[in-house]
């Protein structure tokens, strides 16, 4: 019986530390990721059922949410956009974005993106200090980098004024509260800190690490999906940042490209189908049951 005893306890002082856990509020994230396997072949990834994946399973803790795809906006750069959501809300973006197409490749950027070549990898030795390019503000901006993961439109984030040394960061700000978001992502690639910070209806500031695959090796054209859901804290402000880092001697910054946003209020989160506990408590309930009855056949007193 001492060892029902010890097992129950152990149990319970389990089911405390869940429920202390979880009425901290911590998000509950869903994350996917396909890494691009052509590389720089210029040969887009065609699958990404590793992105795919959570997104499902994202959405099907929601009810009645809509997505934005950038299909209806028109393209180019503007100081912000309003995305409306219907009975979501209103989500108003702004900084350093711009809505682009992957229909077609235009001359223009082809030219810049061989001047970029030849002027950073060939003439690299040469070359010191902050390094820029030329404002790709086009209407049709697709490659087998940056490209939608819905239909044309996605929308394109660019170091502010194009100049490396600075960050690529952008603002969503909604008109209600909000309890989910999430979002598929192109070319993710370089080893730099990215991060969502989300402001929350109570004051509070939580920041959560985009973890793609970071690699020296630069591969680009890679795909994810990340999602988010907080019942506990519903948040008013998203913001993407990526802050400038140097890398091999000299600062490089990153471009993105976003689609397929989500968003849903704490009444559109799936009470039904809760959101998945931590792994770690599992795996702590696991341990903690077999310790019980490890150490009982150590010990007979149990």
């Amino acid at each position: 019986m001492k060892f029902y005893r010890v097992v129950l306890f152990r149990l319970v002082v389990l089911m405390i530390l869940m429920t202390s856990g979880l009425a901290q509020g911590d998000p509950v994230t869903f994350f996917g990721e396909d890494v691009n396997p052509w590389g720089w072949s210029g040969k887009r990834i065609d699958c990404y059922d590793n992105s795919v994946r959570p997104y499902n399973d994202f959405i099907s803790r929601l009810n009645g949410v809509s997505t934005e795809s950038f299909e209806n906006l028109a393209t180019g750069h503007s100081d912000a956009w309003a995305l409306d959501f219907g009975e979501t809300g209103v989500a108003t973006i702004s900084n350093q974005a711009e809505i682009n197409s992957f229909r077609f490749l235009t001359l223009p950027l082809i030219l810049m993106w061989a001047w970029i070549f030849l002027r950073e990898v060939i003439f690299a030795q040469c070359l010191t200090g902050a390094k820029s390019v030329e404002n790709v503000n086009t209407t049709d901006l697709g490659t087998s980098r940056w490209f939608s993961t819905g239909e044309d439109q996605f929308l394109f984030v660019q170091p502010e004024e194009q100049n490396f040394l600075e960050g690529s960061s952008f603002t969503l700000e909604f008109t209600k509260a909000q309890s989910a978001f999430g979002f598929f992502g192109t070319d993710f690639q370089l080893d730099l800190p990215i991060t969502i910070r989300f402001e929350t209806v109570s004051g509070k500031t939580t920041v959560l690490d985009i973890p793609f695959t970071r690699t020296p090796a630069i591969i680009p054209g890679s795909v994810l999906f990340m999602g988010v859901i907080d019942t506990d804290d519903p948040f008013v402000k998203v913001i993407f940042d990526s802050p400038g880092n140097p890398i091999g001697g000299w600062n490089l910054q990153e471009w993105f490209a976003f689609d397929q946003f989500t968003i849903a209020t704490p009444e559109q989160v799936n009470a039904n189908q809760p959101v998945p506990e931590p792994a770690t408590l599992i795996l702590l309930a696991i341990s903690l049951i077999g310790f019980a009855v490890f150490k009982r056949k150590c010990d007979p007193r149990l």
